[in-house]
């Protein structure tokens, strides 16, 4: 974050929320990402398997469901707020009954994985800190000669199970982990944008 007239001049907040990343996790181990942009068909990662081998029927009225509490873990974070609530255990009893036992068949696994030495919530830890937006600000500013209009921005990291960035709103971006170089050219956009 850059400070001007010590009052911050913008922001971009990273972090590998644990939310989403179960909700990927849950769809990875059950195959039930949507075959379309932005999820992944290649980019899919589990570390356990289904606890039961579903008909096609069964994995539709999977996949729907899980659409829908994505959308809603989604909807509830791009309003600024954690969705602690919507994804523990007591929660999965209010679910649909598919996706809660899902969801409860896959929670101890995905919770083993994502606090181990080297899982999942410290593959977050380094990754919020590997974009160099500072850097990406810095030479928009050298380039317009002025400084950055104030802004600020959330972005939250997924482990897998996404091609491409989602732009929830002009404020809140998923985004999948990976190379800052990959990034570049979304975050210059958006800096020219937004800045």
């Amino acid at each position: 974050m850059l400070k001007q007239s010590n009052e911050p001049s913008w922001s971009v907040v990273t972090v590998g929320t644990e939310d989403l990343n179960f909700a990927i996790y849950v769809a990875c181990t059950y195959d039930l990402l949507p075959k379309s942009w932005p999820f992944s068909e290649s980019k899919r990662w589990t570390s356990t398997n289904p606890s039961v081998d579903l008909t096609r029927t069964e994995k539709s009225v999977l996949s729907t469901q899980w659409l829908e509490w994505w959308n809603q873990l989604v909807r509830v974070r791009s309003l600024h707020e954690h969705n602690f609530d919507l994804y523990r255990p007591t929660y999965f009893e209010s679910m649909d009954q598919e996706l809660g036992q899902a969801c409860r068949d896959t929670w101890q696994a995905f919770r083993e994985w994502w606090h181990m030495p080297a899982g999942g919530n410290i593959a977050m830890i380094h990754w919020e800190s590997a974009e160099n937006v500072g850097q990406y600000v810095k030479e928009f500013e050298q380039r317009m000669n002025r400084k950055a209009r104030p802004f600020r921005l959330r972005v939250d990291l997924v482990y897998t199970g996404l091609d491409d960035l989602i732009e929830v709103t002009d404020e809140y971006v998923i985004m999948p982990i990976r190379s800052p170089r990959e990034n570049r050219f979304w975050w210059t956009q958006k800096i020219n944008a937004i800045g």
